[in-house]
C-alpha cells in the first residue's frame, strides 16, 4: 500500500517537465494571440522560451501534437467557462441554453485568435492537424464542450415534449445549433465592413430564437428567457462596479 501511494506523488523529475510544458503551452498560446496560428512555428517558440527547435521535440513529438494540446486547453478552458455560466441558471434549460450561447458568442468576440484557431479545426482538421492521432484529442474535447448546452437541450426538450426524445435527435438539435452559431459567428471580420448589415450579436439572437420556434417553444417563453439573461447580465455589471 505505502509503496502505491509513493508511486503517486510527482518526483521532482515529474515537476520540472510539468512546470516546462505550462511554459511552453503558455507562450504557445501568446504566439497565436499575437500572430494567429498562420504565424506559429516551432522555431518561433523555441526561441521564446529560450530552448533549441530540437529540446521542444522532448515535450511535444511534432508541431501537429503541440497545436492539438493547445487546442484542448482551449476548449477545456471554454467548457470550464460555460459551465460556470449555465451553473448560474439551476433548472431553467432554456436560460442555460441562452447563457451557453452568450459565452461561446462572448469567447468569439474577446478571444479571436483562439476561436480562429477552433474555426479552422472544425472547417477541415486536417488544415491544421494532418493526423488523425492529434486530431482525435481536439475533436473529442469539442464535442466534450456541448456537453453543457447538449444537457439544456435534453432537458428543455423533455419538459416540452409528451413524446420521448432519443438522445441522437438531442445531440443533432445541438449541433445543428452550434453549427448555426459559428456560422454567425464567423461573420465577425466583416462587421467593420458594413456594421448595419453584420449584426452578429443581432444575428446570433434571431438564429436562436428561430431554432427555439422551431422546437416548439413560444415567442413568450422564448422573449421572458431573453429577459431574465437581460437581468443576469444586469446583476454581473453591478456586481463588478
Amino acid at each position: 500500500m505505502v509503496m502505491i501511494y509513493e508511486s503517486l506523488i510527482p518526483t521532482p523529475r515529474m515537476r520540472r517537465r510539468a512546470k516546462n510544458l505550462e511554459l511552453i503551452l503558455e507562450n504557445a498560446m501568446d504566439l497565436v494571440v499575437a500572430h494567429g496560428w498562420e504565424g506559429f512555428s516551432m522555431h518561433r517558440l523555441a526561441k521564446e522560451v529560450d530552448y533549441t527547435p530540437g529540446a521542444l521535440y522532448r515535450y511535444f513529438s511534432s508541431k501537429d501534437a503541440l497545436i492539438s494540446a493547445l487546442v484542448v486547453r482551449i476548449l477545456e478552458e471554454l467548457k470550464t467557462n460555460i459551465e460556470a455560466q449555465t451553473a448560474r441558471a439551476p433548472k431553467d434549460p432554456l436560460l442555460q441554453i441562452l447563457l451557453a450561447i452568450q459565452t461561446y458568442q462572448n469567447f468569439a468576440m474577446e478571444a479571436p485568435h483562439r476561436f480562429g484557431l477552433l474555426a479552422v479545426m472544425m472547417a477541415d482538421p486536417k488544415e491544421l492537424l494532418a493526423s488523425d492521432e492529434t486530431a482525435g484529442p481536439a475533436v473529442a474535447a469539442m464535442l466534450d464542450v456541448l456537453g453543457p448546452l447538449h444537457e439544456a437541450v435534453a432537458e428543455l426538450m423533455g419538459s416540452h415534449n409528451s413524446q420521448m426524445i432519443s438522445q441522437p435527435q438531442v445531440s443533432q438539435m445541438t449541433l445543428a445549433l452550434f453549427a448555426g452559431l459559428q456560422g454567425a459567428l464567423q461573420l465577425r471580420k466583416l462587421h467593420s465592413r458594413a456594421p448595419h448589415i453584420f449584426d452578429v450579436t443581432g444575428i446570433s439572437s434571431s438564429l436562436t430564437k428561430t431554432f427555439l420556434r422551431g422546437w416548439g417553444i413560444s415567442d413568450t417563453e422564448i422573449e421572458l428567457a431573453f429577459d431574465r439573461l437581460s437581468g443576469i447580465d444586469s446583476q454581473s455589471t453591478s456586481g463588478s462596479d
